[in-house]
């Protein structure tokens, strides 16, 4: 506590510093940042600077890839345990290969998908014409009194054994 305490003053203080600062200083204290940003990458070796530009290309890029995620997609990679990497992988490439496809692509993609709905709903319709057709094909048996008795509903139950009894 004491410590976020602390970065809240000396934030406080270094953004009061700079509103009373003149343009005049401001321009110094920015030369200054940029003048030794120079001298520390003129300092660093091939491999330092590979790894700081592949660093920044990879942020670069997820920010470009969650950009384009839906809402689900982003919520799974926040919440995702260790486990779940291949899938924000499969996730991403997904809808990276969206983003990239062309308008005759993503046409030919939505066509196979109505294909095969299409597919789909002729099996249905064939399957259940073929019950329809066991069933016509199968003798009809005349059905026994107490099958007969059996299917009644139940609010008869009680005038059937009346009209037993009386009997």
């Amino acid at each position: 506590m004491l410590k976020l305490l602390k970065k809240e003053t000396t934030a406080q203080r270094n953004l009061d510093r700079r509103a009373e600062e003149t343009e005049e200083q401001n321009n110094s204290r920015l030369s200054v940042m940029a003048q030794s940003g120079h001298e520390r990458r003129a300092e660093e070796t091939e491999g330092q600077r590979n790894s700081r530009l592949s660093a920044m290309e990879r942020m670069m890029g997820m920010c470009l890839i969650t950009s384009l995620l839906t809402a689900r997609e982003r919520r799974i990679i926040r919440h995702s345990q260790c486990n779940a990497g291949p899938r924000i992988q499969k996730a991403i490439m997904k809808r990276e290969r969206r983003v990239a496809a062309t308008d005759e692509e993503g046409n030919r993609r939505f066509s196979t998908m109505e294909k095969s709905g299409k597919d789909r709903r002729r099996k249905i319709i064939a399957d259940c014409q073929q019950w329809h057709n066991v069933a016509g094909r199968e003798e009809r048996k005349k059905p026994k009194k107490n099958e007969i008795e059996n299917c009644q509903t139940w609010h008869n139950v009680d005038s059937r054994r009346n009209i037993r009894t009386k009997k």
